[in-house]
C-alpha cells in the first residue's frame, strides 16, 4: 500500500512484481517495472524524493512466448464439438482476442461488419471486422458467450490435443492462416489453398 512517495522502498518494488508477476508474463512486468522506474526518475528530478527504489530492482527473467497453432484435423475436431464448436469456429475465423469478442456489437452504418470499441481493442482505437459468410454462420447473438481458457484446455484435452502451456484463448486460436481455412472449411465453405500449404 502506497500513500505517499516515502513509503516505496525497494523491498515493496520486489514485493509489487512479483504480486502482478502471479499472473503476467515477465516481459509485462518487466514493462510495469520500466514506467514505474521511469516515473520514480521523474521525481527524483523533482526533488520530490531522494532516491528512485526501482533503480534497485532488477529486470525479472522472462522467456519468448511459445505458440502453437492447431493442426487443420484438431482446428476441425474443435470447431465440430456440439456445445462449443461454433465459438470456436468464430474465434478462429476472426482471430478476435477474448475480450474483443465478449465486446462486439454489431455496426449498422457498415452493413457486414462487426465493431469492437476502442476500449477492447488491443490497440485501444475502434476496430472493424469484415464479416464474410463463414463468419456470418458463426454469429448467433451478441454478445459471444467465449469460454474460460480453462474451458479450452478441457476441450482440447477432451479431443486428445496437446494443450501444455494453454494459457489464454488466443495463444493457440489466432496464430496460424491454416487453422483459420481449417474452420472455414467446417463452416461450409471449401478452402482448398489451405491444404495445399
Amino acid at each position: 500500500n502506497w500513500t505517499a512517495l516515502g513509503h516505496i522502498t525497494p523491498a515493496s518494488c520486489e514485493g509489487y512484481l512479483t504480486v502482478i508477476g502471479a499472473d503476467r508474463s515477465g516481459s509485462t512486468v518487466n514493462s510495469h517495472r520500466a514506467a514505474l522506474a521511469a516515473f520514480m526518475d521523474f521525481c527524483v528530478g523533482m526533488q520530490w524524493c531522494a532516491s528512485n527504489p526501482f533503480g534497485a530492482v532488477q529486470p525479472v527473467p522472462s522467456s519468448p512466448l511459445k505458440r502453437t497453432a492447431l493442426t487443420v484435423d484438431e482446428a476441425r475436431r474443435l470447431c465440430a464439438l456440439p456445445e462449443r464448436g461454433n465459438v470456436w469456429r468464430f474465434l478462429i475465423l476472426s482471430g478476435l482476442r477474448r475480450g474483443e469478442a465478449e465486446g462486439l456489437r454489431i455496426d449498422m452504418d457498415r452493413g457486414d461488419h462487426l465493431a469492437i470499441p476502442a476500449a477492447l481493442a488491443k490497440a485501444r482505437r475502434d476496430e472493424i471486422v469484415p464479416v464474410g459468410p463463414s463468419l456470418r454462420a458463426c454469429i448467433t447473438s451478441l454478445p459471444i458467450a467465449v469460454p474460460t481458457p480453462t474451458t479450452l484446455r478441457n476441450d482440447l484435452r477432451g479431443l486428445g490435443i496437446p494443450c501444455d502451456g494453454v494459457r489464454r484463448v488466443e495463444a493457440r486460436l489466432d496464430s496460424a492462416s491454416d487453422t483459420r481455412a481449417a474452420a472455414a472449411s467446417s463452416a461450409g465453405d471449401v478452402v482448398e489453398r489451405a491444404e495445399a500449404q
